[in-house]
């Protein structure tokens, strides 16, 4: 990550809206994934309705899900496709708190240290940060409410007990999936290519 940002690989920076105390992003899942879509479009008229939070929801299609017009249209949420204006690296850099149904991009959360948000009643699957208890997993709306109160109440207060509930787990993810346990993702690529290269 440090070095496709060094090489400037990464794109634009996104631009921020002074207007707003916190900044969420919202990954948006795959058509094809078990997502419960009118639940998914009733958080994020809930998480919209707080004056306080600019949303931008990152989608791979501008027509999937519909929201309705009264939410689509409100001041404080942006709608990108990915890869599109902004690098999804991007976005994350931007954002304080990261929104998500499964995605890939999972550890660059982590690795970037944003307060990750897995609301969990809205997917049919059981994700590995579920399994890992990495960022925090949301059972249900009321827990969405008392997640937002906080964000808006004390952005510093909510960093300080998201780092300490989800430090051992997040670094543990990212242990066991990013550095596959080894202290150097480039020599664990390294080691691979020559087991790989050995055996021809």
């Amino acid at each position: 990550l440090k070095i496709k940002s060094n090489l400037k690989l990464d794109g634009k920076e996104v631009s921020i809206n002074k207007n707003y105390k916190i900044k969420a992003l919202f990954c948006m899942p795959k058509r094809n994934l078990n997502i419960f879509w009118e639940e998914l479009i009733r958080t994020i008229d809930f998480i919209s309705s707080y004056k306080e939070i600019e949303l931008i929801l990152l989608n791979y299609n501008s027509y999937f899900p519909k929201l309705p017009n009264h939410i689509a249209n409100r001041v404080n949420i942006r709608h990108y496709l990915i890869s599109k204006e902004y690098s999804t690296s991007k976005l994350i850099e931007w954002a304080d708190i990261v929104f998500h149904a499964g995605t890939s991009v999972i550890f660059e959360f982590f690795m970037k240290n944003k307060i990750s948000i897995f609301p969990r009643y809205l997917s049919c699957n059981t994700l590995m940060c579920e399994k890992y208890n990495t960022g925090f997993n949301l059972s249900n709306r009321d827990e969405l409410r008392n997640f937002c109160n906080d964000a808006v109440t004390s952005l510093n207060d909510l960093k300080k007990k998201y780092k300490k509930k989800c430090r051992i787990s997040n670094k543990k993810f990212n242990d066991d999936f990013i550095y596959a346990n080894t202290k150097s993702v480039k020599l664990n690529i390294i080691k691979t290519l020559s087991k790989i290269c050995n055996r021809l």
